[in-house]
């Protein structure tokens, strides 16, 4: 009996003496937690508001905050807060090239990356609190993926939209111009708007796109018309070859 209660004793102080090693970011993913000396990725506190640009990710905390990711060139990214009335709060910015989605998980924001397989919690303070490190080969992820991914979210009693409100552009941009908030009562407001910007950038990469293609076409077309001038070069110089 003694040496029942002696090991009881011994389990619970260690229980409580020991640090925790479970994960306790609240995410939707299969994760483990990741040693914060493994972390590649610099997060930059901004407490200045930024133009608007292009949504790539959003999400809303059951308080009302709202968190809007942007990328304004390849590599630069940026995550901004605000309260239910658009006040600008804070933000972060950082580099990296993989895609990334975001989460709320209490007070803290958490930046997913998709080709790093890998989720940081961070602070209203710009710290990162916890890491990550996420299973992209289970079941959760694809229906998680979906859910941060979606277009229409129901938080708190509202119903939450982005779009653009160019029918066409829904189907051919991977990005959101517009963040609409509809209430319990159908009242629909315009959060977030960055049509004006949406449409400048899809000109830009439009612009480039049909350069590129047209540069090509235009080479392709040149080797056509040199092939088929020396084809014909040649059979007027057989023609005039004197018969032996």
């Amino acid at each position: 009996m003694k040496k029942l209660l002696f090991f009881v004793v011994v389990v619970f102080v260690l229980s409580v003496a020991l640090p925790k090693t479970a994960n306790a970011m609240n995410t939707g993913y299969l994760a483990r937690p990741m040693s914060l000396d493994e972390v590649d990725y610099e997060f930059n506190l901004i407490t200045e508001p930024t133009a608007h640009h292009p949504i790539v990710c959003w999400a809303v905390s059951e308080e009302g905050l709202i968190a809007i990711g942007t990328e304004r060139l390849i590599g630069r990214k940026t995550v901004s807060v605000y309260d239910t009335d658009m006040n600008f709060l804070y933000g972060y910015t950082f580099t990296a090239t993989s895609a990334f989605r975001i989460a709320w998980d209490g007070p803290n924001v958490i930046v997913y990356f998709v080709r790093g397989n890998c989720g940081f919690a961070l602070s209203s303070e710009g710290k990162i609190v916890e890491a990550v490190k996420i299973d992209p080969y289970s079941t959760e992820y694809t229906r998680y993926s979906m859910e941060l991914d979606a277009a229409t979210k129901q938080i708190g009693g509202n119903r939450y939209c982005a779009r653009n409100d160019f029918i066409p552009f829904n189907v051919l941009s991977l990005a959101y111009s517009r963040l609409y908030r509809t209430d319990v009562t159908g009242e629909t407001v315009l959060l977030y708007d960055a049509q004006t910007e949406f449409l400048l950038e899809l000109l830009i990469y439009g612009a480039t796109f049909i350069g590129f293609w047209a540069i090509i076409i235009i080479m392709v077309v040149k080797q056509i018309v040199k092939g088929v001038t020396e084809n014909a070069k040649k059979k007027v110089d057989g023609k005039r070859q004197p018969n032996p």
